[in-house]
């Protein structure tokens, strides 16, 4: 719910996205909810551009525009007027924490990353991922990952290589 003053609620009801270019489209259907006046339909749509805030270690939308139709030609005009107050709002809702799956990521990386022969064990030390790059698809939007770290090699002692 997007709450645009004391009176006045936008509840997202149907939400479906997808590419718009190198921006993510997001479709919404919603229900203006204001304190004893009739509820509006209407229909939202937000494009914007995902990029990673490494502060927050998040998926926020930079350079986001949005339109909304209503059949309520009252509900057009006051949108229109608090247009600022909706984006700021937007853009409380616009961020997508990814750092837990980083964090399991890296996880997963150093598991994976441990490996013994019958000379040598290998093992990735503390390796740091960092976001590489965000594209948006026709399906979803995909983060690459660039990995960097050391890898620990302790040979093991044999008797000889040649038995």
């Amino acid at each position: 719910m997007l709450k645009m003053d004391n009176r006045t609620n936008i509840i997202p009801e149907e939400i479906v996205t997808q590419s718009f270019g190198d921006r993510a489209l997001l479709k919404m259907k919603f229900t203006i909810n204001r304190l004893s006046k009739k509820d509006v339909k209407g229909e939202l749509f937000l494009v914007g551009k995902p990029t990673y805030d490494r502060d927050n270690e998040a998926v926020v939308f930079e350079d986001i525009d949005f339109d909304f139709n209503t059949k309520n030609i009252l509900a057009n005009s006051a949108g229109w007027l608090k247009q600022g107050q909706l984006l700021a709002e937007i853009k409380k809702y616009a961020v997508y924490p990814i750092g837990s799956y980083i964090k399991d990521a890296r996880f997963e990386l150093q598991k994976l990353g441990y490996i013994t022969t019958d000379f040598a064990s290998f093992r990735v030390q503390n390796p740091i991922l960092d976001v590489d790059n965000i594209y948006v698809t026709e399906n979803d939007i995909r983060i690459y990952l660039n990995a960097s770290g050391k890898m620990e090699v302790k040979l093991k002692e044999s008797t000889s290589f040649l038995d």
